[in-house]
């Protein structure tokens, strides 16, 4: 058959044939798309999929250094975010942490920190592990977010996406809190948690924590003192100070001096515990 001929019977046979197959074929694409239109309306945010930022990637914290600036003791912070597997207990990851064996000495990087920190809290509302995980799961692909817990839409719309999550896996203590019914918020502890991050704008995920509030001048921060504790916005860190004072017996003043940092930052470290 020449090339004319075969473009003659395709159209001549498309309409009385062709339509009926294609009809069959485009019907359920058709309501594929139209649930496709529903789903993206009811999901929200749009956000952006990545993190590609080294300084908040990288492994730079153990797991006893991770378990001393969270709170979370380092036995628990392997099974959250490696797994624990045996004969007599097997429990999957709650967080998974990236590129890390089970085999292997436990590090995490900054984004892992902040989201144990985040699991912990919510872990402090009794509600069970492997619930927090589903939610986590669920906010991964409703958001297509690798670290949703890091992000800044945890803070703004994180109520709303967890009420969703609740209504579709129900049970007690819910993830999300309401005083009318209409809208959703984190609960009380959590939002206070999430309000201690700084995230940036570029990619919206978390870049500093200020443990114990933005009123308090002591950060964690991975572009400063290598992610330790340390006074914001100069890199001298907690532990320094503490060992001014308590091994060389220096003043607050002299302290203050020597560092070259404000008084009232000093008292800040000499007071502060990470862990408490």
């Amino acid at each position: 058959m020449t090339a004319r001929a075969e473009r003659l019977w395709w159209s001549a046979s498309v309409p009385s044939v062709g339509k009926r197959l294609l009809g069959r074929r485009l019907a359920p694409i058709s309501n594929q798309i139209a649930d496709h239109s529903l789903a993206v309306r009811v999901k929200k945010p749009r956000l952006r999929t990545g993190l590609s930022d080294p300084v908040r990637l990288g492994k730079r914290y153990t797991a006893g250094e991770a378990a001393r600036i969270s709170g979370v003791n380092t036995r628990t912070l392997r099974r959250w975010l490696v797994g624990e597997y045996g004969s007599i207990r097997t429990s999957e990851p709650v967080l998974q942490a990236e590129s890390q064996k089970p085999e292997t000495p436990l590090r995490l990087s900054f984004v892992e920190l902040i989201e144990v920190v985040v699991a912990a809290e919510f872990r402090s509302r009794r509600i069970k592990i492997e619930r927090i995980r589903r939610a986590r799961d669920f906010m991964q692909r409703e958001w297509s977010l690798k670290y949703p817990f890091a992000h800044v839409e945890l803070d703004s719309a994180g109520g709303e996406i967890l009420h969703h999550f609740d209504e579709q896996d129900p049970d007690a203590p819910a993830l999300a809190v309401s005083t009318d019914g209409r809208q959703w918020t984190l609960p009380g502890l959590v939002r206070r948690r999430v309000q201690e991050f700084v995230h940036l704008a570029d990619d919206g995920f978390a870049i500093r924590w200020y443990p114990r509030g933005p009123n308090v001048p002591i950060m964690v921060d991975p572009r400063f003192a290598a992610g330790r504790p340390a006074v914001a916005d100069r890199g001298v860190t907690v532990d320094i100070i503490k060992r001014r004072s308590l091994n060389a017996g220096q003043s607050v003043e002299e302290i203050a001096r020597d560092l070259r940092v404000a008084e009232t930052a000093v008292e800040a470290a000499l007071s502060f515990d990470i862990a408490a």
